[in-house]
């Protein structure tokens, strides 16, 4: 029984898993500003959790394969804003498990997202503002990729939809 356990949040007597407060699995990536302790390592996104996403099914495998390397996944606990309506932030998301609603101010529910859907594409294609606010209805899993990978690789798929 070592002090090691114990800076584990082990209890020595019983070897249980760890106590409240502490957790033996790595941390998750933060949603800037959620309070969400920030993982040592970056977690990407799986070819076959995009490969579900309805926006980048059409993507080339070894487009989808860098696409996934670069997009951070995250869990989300619900009630979670995730994007709000008028902020700028050019990052782009796919929910991969969970539920969540889109509200807009004056307009309130605008929709429901579902696993396999895409948002902040908008704002990503168009450097506008958010034209919407997200937030997690139950505990959700996203991946999310910066303004370069957008550009470099989701960016095309929109243009060959118009």
């Amino acid at each position: 029984h070592s002090g090691q356990e114990a800076r584990a949040g082990v209890d020595p007597r019983s070897r249980s898993a760890p106590q409240r407060g502490h957790s033996r699995q790595p941390c998750r990536i933060a949603i800037a500003g959620y309070g969400t302790r920030v993982s040592p390592r970056f977690v990407p996104a799986s070819v076959t959790e995009l490969q579900r996403v309805g926006l980048l099914a059409s993507l080339p495998g070894e487009t989808l394969r860098r696409l996934a390397e670069r997009m951070r996944r995250e869990d989300v606990p619900g009630g979670t804003r995730i994007v709000t309506e008028g902020e700028s932030d050019d990052r782009f998301f796919v929910l991969i498990s969970g539920i969540a609603a889109v509200t807009q101010a004056g307009r309130g529910a605008r929709s429901l997202l579902r696993p396999g859907e895409a948002f902040g594409e908008v704002a990503a294609a168009m450097g506008t503002a958010r034209t919407a606010t997200v937030t997690t209805l139950t505990q959700c899993t996203v991946a999310s990729c910066d303004q370069a990978t957008f550009d470099e690789l989701v960016r095309p798929v929109l243009a060959d939809d118009a």
